[in-house]
């Protein structure tokens, strides 16, 4: 791993949760933002680290110029706002004049689906996975020559963080058997079983067809977050449950919202809805 790669997991340390805007990584001086980006989704690549992203500009299109000449009336108030708002230049979100409680996002992702809008996104928040901390409590090795020339600071942040790493550990054996049971059971979970927890967990916390879906994600903790988004979608796709987006996000903690689908363009999906004949 380069020096510069590793710094970069360095610097997601200096947060308790291990998580920052990427704007707060600082590599050095001489480092350019898109260096830095390229060195995030580098270690994206490697599972080391995961992001978010969000839309930096929206730029009209082609198709996008001629809806509002010949095809205004078949668009929303908010819609043709959009489109005149980016129509002489690329534009952020912000720049739309739609507030997030307006559903922005939602707008903007409809607009994109059209193809009457492109957007330009950019890494926004950064964090440490799980194999992540693995690497860097265990499996990280340097070799070669040189220095990596680390801060007292980054030194400090990296020592809390192995000791607080093996002071947790919990070794395979100590599994208890009520853990490895639940772990047994939803190795076989179907998709079935997902779209009737959904419908159980809606009536129990009376969500009215907008669950949460941290709550499913609680309900099936062994099942991983890929395989539980992969059965989600599917579900989707057979016409089952619907996605909704979150507009507010006051009402929830951080590891609540984090439990949503982030997706490239748009908000995160937040809520499932069973379709309703």
């Amino acid at each position: 791993m380069e020096v510069i790669e590793i710094k970069f997991l360095l610097k997601l340390l200096a947060d308790k949760n291990h998580r920052t805007t990427i704007s707060n990584i600082r590599l050095g001086t001489s480092i350019q933002a898109s260096v830095r980006n390229n060195v995030c989704r580098r270690l994206y690549d490697l599972r080391l680290v995961q992001f978010t992203e969000k839309i930096a500009k929206i730029r009209i299109t082609a198709k996008g110029k001629t809806a509002l000449n010949k095809n205004a009336e078949q668009l929303t108030q908010l819609h043709l706002k959009v489109l005149k708002a980016c129509l002489k230049k690329g534009i952020p979100p912000s720049g739309t004049r739609i507030s997030s409680a307006q559903g922005r996002e939602i707008i903007i992702s409809e607009l994109v689906a059209l193809g009457l809008i492109t957007v330009l996104t950019k890494i926004h928040e950064v964090w440490l996975t799980a194999p992540g901390e693995e690497y860097l409590a265990i499996l990280y090795k340097p070799t070669g020559g040189g220095n990596i020339n680390l801060s007292k600071k980054m030194l400090a942040d990296y020592l809390e963080f192995l000791r607080g790493y093996f002071s947790t550990a919990q070794p395979e054996e100590q599994v208890t058997p009520a853990a490895q049971e639940e772990l047994s059971a939803n190795e076989n979970v179907d998709d079935n079983m997902i779209y009737q927890a959904i419908a159980d967990l809606d009536e129990s916390h009376k969500t009215d067809n907008y669950l949460p879906i941290f709550y499913l994600r609680n309900q099936f903790r062994s099942l991983s977050r890929e395989k539980l988004d992969q059965a989600l979608y599917r579900l989707q796709a057979a016409n089952k449950i619907d996605f909704s987006t979150l507009a507010e996000v006051e009402a929830y903690t951080t590891e609540q919202i984090d439990a949503g689908i982030s997706q490239v363009v748009g908000g995160r999906l937040f809520y499932i809805c069973r379709a309703t004949a």
